[in-house]
């Protein structure tokens, strides 16, 4: 089960690392069903290129199945983020790692005052977190959970820095952010570029600060809960009190089906060493037990905290949501409908007051901060995963001439007998009048417009009625004239004109085959057979042998 396959797969590889501070885990769930057009051109889009590249007038059945297709069809984006941080260190080694900063910084006397840093980097835990990203990746290929980059459709292996950060961006101002933007890194070539809008002048030999690559236009507050960047207004919101019963993601997913038409994230973080911050309380709260009620409610809490923290792991945990719309009103109508589908999620509470709404949105977007403004929760480990976003299916193709659309939206491209594959065999079974002879169409059609193919596909069909007439017709009209003759269709009667010689040899043969001996030996023997008897008289079967081989 999922359960027990993936949630205690994942809480027995992040048991060490959250059971002390110096990593922290974050997975965001992006769910928008307004770019879902994009998406879909995206998929279809090598298919487009073959009918280009072979000249089949078929790109109006890709438009017609984009058109059909986007309307239940949603973009989903599931990530998950790994941080190491300099708590992870010694004292020593961390004093000694701004050192060495330090002094790098004053050996190049870069002008960075109004650029990125280079010497940010802290280059003592890089090896650590090289490792816990390793040991998490070959982890969650273990237990079945696909990790890709969507730029390059690779399996296995982390964003690069540029897809990171071209992420990040698109968090916050996905109008405004090409799916072939880069940022400008140390170490890129940049020009150089005279720097007048400060007090002192100086020339900009250094990339942009990365903050503001990222937000490259400004936030504006518009109310207490909801703020605008370029067109489109965010509202935010966040988790205060942790649900009353733990439910899976799947339960708030469906939950918010209702409203499929309505674009949401989910942001989780969870960080290690969960006791640290209820030990001092604990300790406090016993020592004024007798002067409130609280007092007596948090210890309780508190020492059931303790009981469990010698089972299990014991996290800090926060989640944040939000969602957004290029309408206020709209937007404050789909903030109220998140809230109350995370409120059904197991009965947690709600806030939308998070003093400052700016903060709120870097809360719920993805790689902006750790930290965030959602209420601090202590929670077992195991109760943590259950809630994330790890059981949403992934597709096997990442694009393909057919696109099925999932009940809930998801999209799931299909391309038959591609590499991913080494044999193809497929059962279509479903009662009359289901769509069978429509789907296995399609699938031809599909075959006919893999990317990359250079000519036709050899296709044979024996069909008893007129299921692939429809296919063969429509491929004969979207060819042009000289490659008409591809694509034939034949009726088979029992005419003279579809006769033939069962004893014609395969080309190249002056003797049958094995095979076909033994066929025709079946035939010529079945054809002697007295049909009152049924039955072959006694070395009759070696008699045609030796007629036929001779």
């Amino acid at each position: 089960s999922y359960e027990n396959n993936v949630v205690q797969g994942l809480e027995n590889l992040f048991n060490s690392p959250m059971s002390k501070t110096g990593h922290i885990i974050q997975s965001c769930f992006h769910y928008d069903p307004t770019n879902s057009e994009q998406l879909i051109h995206n998929m279809l889009s090598p298919s487009y290129e073959t009918c280009t590249r072979l000249d089949i007038n078929a790109k109006y059945m890709l438009d017609a199945q984009k058109e059909v297709v986007k309307g239940s069809a949603a973009d989903e984006r599931n990530y998950l983020l790994l941080w190491t941080t300099p708590s992870v260190l010694s004292k020593k080694e961390a004093k000694d790692s701004v050192k060495d900063k330090v002094e790098e910084y004053k050996s190049y006397q870069f002008p960075i005052n109004n650029s990125g840093n280079p010497f940010a980097a802290n280059m003592a835990i890089y090896e650590r977190h090289k490792s816990f990203v390793n040991q998490t990746m070959s982890e969650l290929s273990r237990i079945g959970l696909e990790t890709k980059s969507e730029a390059t459709n690779k399996q296995s292996r982390p964003l690069t820095v540029v897809e990171g950060v071209r992420e990040i961006r698109r968090g916050v101002d996905e109008e405004y952010t090409s799916k072939d933007w880069s940022p400008s890194l140390p170490g890129d070539r940049i020009m150089t570029q005279r720097k007048q809008h400060y007090n002192a002048e100086e020339w900009d030999i250094m990339s942009p600060k990365l903050s503001q690559q990222i937000c490259s236009r400004d936030a504006e507050i518009i109310e207490t809960n909801v703020v605008k960047i370029g067109n489109y207004y965010y509202a935010p919101i966040y988790i205060d009190i942790m649900p009353k019963k733990i439910q899976p993601f799947n339960k708030l997913f469906g939950s918010l089906l209702v409203n499929k038409f309505m674009p949401w994230r989910i942001m989780y973080t969870i960080e290690g060493d969960g006791m640290a911050s209820i030990n001092l309380k604990h300790t406090v709260s016993r020592v004024l037990a007798v002067t409130s009620k609280s007092n007596k409610l948090l210890n309780r809490d508190a020492d059931n905290l303790v009981h469990l923290a010698e089972s299990e792991t014991i996290v800090k945990y926060r989640i944040s949501l939000c969602t957004w719309s290029k309408s206020l009103e709209n937007v404050k109508a789909q903030v109220a409908i998140l809230s109350r589908a995370v409120e059904s999620w197991g009965n947690p509470q709600i806030s939308e007051i998070t003093g400052n709404p700016i903060a709120g949105l870097a809360s719920s977007s993805i790689g902006f901060t750790t930290k965030g403004v959602a209420t601090v929760n202590a929670a077992p480990l195991h109760d943590a995963i259950m809630m994330m976003p790890f059981s949403r299916p992934s597709n096997l193709w990442d694009n393909g001439a057919v696109i099925f659309s999932a009940i809930d939206g998801k999209l799931m491209p299909y391309q038959p007998m591609s590499s991913k594959q080494a044999t193809w065999i497929t059962l279509i079974f479903a009662g009359p009048g289901s769509g069978k002879s429509v789907l296995m169409n399609m699938t031809n059609i599909a075959l006919c417009l893999s990317p990359g193919i250079k000519r036709l596909p050899r296709i044979s069909i024996l069909d008893i009625g007129w299921s692939s007439k429809g296919f063969i017709d429509l491929m004969h009209d979207a060819l042009p004239n000289h490659m008409k003759h591809l694509v034939i269709y034949k009726k088979l009667a029992n005419t003279k004109e579809f006769c033939m010689n069962p004893m014609d040899t395969k080309v190249g043969c002056r003797f049958p085959i094995s095979v076909d001996l033994t066929y025709l030996i079946n035939l010529v023997t079945l054809l002697i057979t007295d049909s009152e008897t049924k039955k072959i008289e006694s070395g009759v079967t070696d008699f045609v042998r030796v007629l036929i081989e001779k």
